[in-house]
């Protein structure tokens, strides 16, 4: 694997294990939390996280992860009989479709309409 598959990897997996421990908190205690509220405080209090997290922090998380992901999934694409570049293209599309794709259009629209 060259050095630059192997650094493309490396920013992946830390980038995805980071959102992966994001979304794992929210689905697990946040909702749980939200979901303990009187419905109108809820909606409210959603409303403010919803506010609060598109930092420039969290947006390079989610989409700087993706764009690296990206990259790493066409050069693996380009170097199929590499050592590892399967494992690679697979992992770089699941985050692509999975975390950024279902992001853009499935829950950002969700808590717009919120």
């Amino acid at each position: 694997m060259s050095s630059f598959a192997q650094a493309m990897t490396i920013l992946c997996a830390v980038g995805a294990a980071t959102a992966a421990g994001a979304f794992f908190t929210f689905s697990t205690f946040t909702i749980r939390g939200l979901q303990r509220l009187a419905p109108a405080q809820g909606a409210a209090a959603m409303q403010a996280i919803n506010k609060e997290a598109p930092t420039p922090l969290f947006m390079l998380l989610l989409f700087g992860t993706g764009g690296v992901c990206l990259v790493l999934t066409i050069y693996a694409a380009l170097l199929l009989q590499e050592p590892g570049s399967r494992y690679q293209l697979v992992a770089g599309a699941l985050y692509v479709v999975g975390v950024v794709l279902v992001t853009v259009a499935y829950h950002v629209p969700r808590n717009n309409l919120l």
